[in-house]
């Protein structure tokens, strides 16, 4: 059995710790709508185009420009089968070092007739040309033929922190006893190359299982030292929040949480269960999460962002030092938007969540007549967020793609010191510069005769602007 100290058991309203309740921490956050009228999105990512990626569960691919809330369709994808639960899921976007984006999704279809089964593709993003629209193309299927259902078929997908490896969750569509089984992929987390195919150093010869003995596990992400966090629909009780390891039984469907009943304790000793490190009942049903930890939100910095369905509130866990523990929890928009599917940070540090009040599963009168809505959380008792972004201002970059100097120009919304920032896309600072506006502009170039902007991986890059209630930015492209 292994137990990951300290552990919490959370209670709707409390949350206990070694035995002691101590109550749920609350913050002064609202959140502004972005955009609105989709149909269940299921996964919000926040793209190398600086766009957010979205899929909704009938089929389709949206993108969404966060500085209008411009809805762009992409991709409706037909194979898609959306019955219940099931449907198009999953989404990770990869930008590698070149021009191509790969798209990678995880959907249920049908086969022969009447048999759903889970399925994981890649495809090339293919940006139009000549007034044409953008197209996903040549899907290349790497995974198929796992067994899904109208109920727990997960399927979050994440790319490791190399961009090597793509991991995926999956349910046990209903079949329990498959989550304890090696030689099922259903009630799993898999791991495997961007081709499908099976990694060398996976726990199991020959085969995609990275961990087991899960029921629904719904939310993906990796936390600040490469630990692999997970979110997971319990049965009637014992949501769960856990650290993924390699090779990791979590018991299911033995065991439902923690090892504290007689027959769970024989059945964790002999199989060596992973405990999680938080659990909540009566359940909460949790879905998707993101590790957080900017200071655009500074009462969130180094926390987990949790959304939930049917407690209908964003949970944030706040985290050890060495992210290994959660520490203390607090809750936001208590029953104020209704069901919350997922959730994504930009790299500057905004954070959006998608509701999902149009699955069949809103109570009456929840649903508002915009949804489904994504949403962006403001807090207002922050200097950055105490009024709208100003993004009157422009911020041009040339020559774009950049070859070997780049020349940026922005008109700001006043004179004064900002911050220039250059971020891949994992949100990660290349170069950061404090920059005087003078006039309302801001003139720079970043010199070919800078290594840093010579030895710039091909790919896609995001430039940043800040300070003095504006933020502006801009995609920039390295070929």
């Amino acid at each position: 059995m292994q137990t990951v100290q300290p552990i919490f058991r959370a209670i709707v309203g409390a949350v206990c710790f070694v035995g002691t309740c101590l109550g749920l921490q609350s913050q002064e956050f609202t959140a502004r709508p972005l955009a609105g009228g989709l149909e269940v999105p299921w996964e919000i990512l926040y793209g190398p185009d600086a766009h957010i990626w979205v899929t909704e569960r009938p089929g389709r691919v949206v993108r969404i420009d966060p500085q209008n809330g411009e809805v762009k369709p992409l991709a409706a994808i037909d194979e898609v089968t959306s019955v219940g639960e099931s449907g198009l899921l999953g989404m990770q976007v990869l930008s590698g070092f070149s021009q191509d984006l790969s798209v990678f999704l995880a959907y249920t279809y049908v086969e022969n007739g009447f048999e759903l089964k889970l399925r994981i593709v890649r495809y090339t993003f293919a940006p139009g040309a000549d007034g044409e629209e953008d197209r996903l193309i040549d899907p290349l299927v790497l995974l198929e033929d796992i067994p899904g259902a109208q109920i727990h078929d997960g399927c979050r997908l994440l790319l490791s922190q190399d961009n090597l490896y793509l991991f995926a969750t999956t349910g046990d569509a209903g079949s329990s006893a498959m989550a304890q089984n090696l030689e099922s992929l259903n009630g799993k987390t898999l791991r495997m190359y961007l081709d499908g195919s099976v990694p060398e150093d996976n726990p199991f010869p020959n085969s995609l299982i990275w961990s087991y003995g899960h029921r629904n596990a719904q939310g993906l992400d990796w936390g600040p030292n490469g630990e692999l966090y997970s979110s997971e629909h319990g049965h009637t009780t014992d949501d769960e929040f856990n650290i993924l390891t390699r090779g990791g039984n979590f018991g299911w469907r033995d065991v439902q949480g923690f090892c504290d009943e007689p027959f769970e304790q024989n059945f964790c000793d002999q199989n060596d269960v992973v405990e999680p490190l938080m659990i909540w009942t009566p359940t909460v049903a949790p879905c998707g999460i993101t590790y957080y930890n900017s200071d655009h939100l500074p009462a969130l910095k180094h926390s987990v962002i949790m959304t939930t369905l049917k407690e209908r509130r964003l949970i944030a866990l706040h985290l050890s030092d060495d992210g290994k523990q959660v520490e203390s929890t607090t809750e936001l928009f208590a029953n104020e938007y209704g069901r919350i599917r997922d959730v994504c940070v930009s790299p500057d540090g905004r954070l959006f969540f998608a509701t999902s009040n149009r699955d069949g599963r809103a109570q009456a009168g929840e649903a508002h007549e915009d949804d489904d809505r994504i949403m962006e959380v403001v807090n207002p008792t922050s200097a950055v967020d105490s009024k709208e972004p100003d993004t009157r201002g422009a911020l041009s970059l040339h020559p774009n793609p950049l070859v070997s100097e780049c020349f940026i120009h922005a008109d700001t919304p006043q004179p004064g010191i900002y911050t220039l920032q250059i971020l891949d896309v994992l949100g990660r600072p290349l170069r950061t510069e404090k920059i005087e506006s003078r006039g309302g502009e801001i003139n720079w170039r970043w010199d070919g005769r800078d290594d840093r902007a010579v030895n710039l991986p091909r790919g896609t890059y995001l430039v940043v602007i800040g300070g003095n209630g504006g933020r502006l930015q801009s995609t920039l492209v390295k070929h």
